[in-house]
């Protein structure tokens, strides 16, 4: 969507593709000791037909804790801690109706094996709730972020929305 403007504008600005490329070489010697995380609030509805009626409100924590004995020794935890409620005014949102399914673009086995070692391949959408699963490898001398992220899907399989995961890969492996 958008004017003419804003296409010949966009075509101007060349391809961003290459830039998402640069952060996921490996950037350091460690991750961070205290571990790191993030706010997270998304809007989306339960039922794509009835958007407005059905719009659901999410908000929590995402991030990653080192796993006692050290960062890398032993690996890191990565976790999503939440509460969904229906938008103010939106009677017809049904938490319930939501699953959330963890994306994993790059070494898929690798981390599919991690995820679904402690949670289900879709986890249903509660009012209170939390998602963590354990990435157990000693990392190398270099790290980065792996590209990973959580979708919300209805109840008829189809995307509502993403979040990002906090994931790190070692170059090691």
């Amino acid at each position: 969507m958008g004017t003419a403007d804003d296409e010949e504008r966009n075509g101007k600005e060349g391809n961003c593709a290459p830039a998402t490329q640069v952060g996921n070489e490996p950037q350091g010697t460690d991750l961070p000791p205290d571990g790191w995380q993030d706010d997270v609030r998304v809007f989306f509805p339960s039922d794509p037909d009835d958007p407005h009626d059905t719009m659901l409100e999410v908000t929590g924590k995402i991030g990653i804790a080192p796993i006692p004995g050290g960062v890398t020794g032993g690996g890191f935890q990565s976790f999503f801690a939440y509460s969904a409620k229906q938008y103010e005014g939106r009677k017809l949102g049904k938490v319930e109706d939501v699953t959330v399914t963890p994306v994993f673009p790059i070494k898929s086995d690798f981390f599919a094996a991690a995820f679904f070692k402690e949670n289900k391949e879709a986890t249903g959408l509660s009012r209170d709730g939390s998602i963590s699963f354990d990435v157990l490898t000693p990392f190398s001398n270099a790290w980065g972020p792996a590209p990973a992220f959580y979708e919300f899907r209805d109840k008829h399989g189809r995307v509502l929305g993403a979040i990002p995961m906090p994931l790190f890969q070692s170059s090691g492996g």
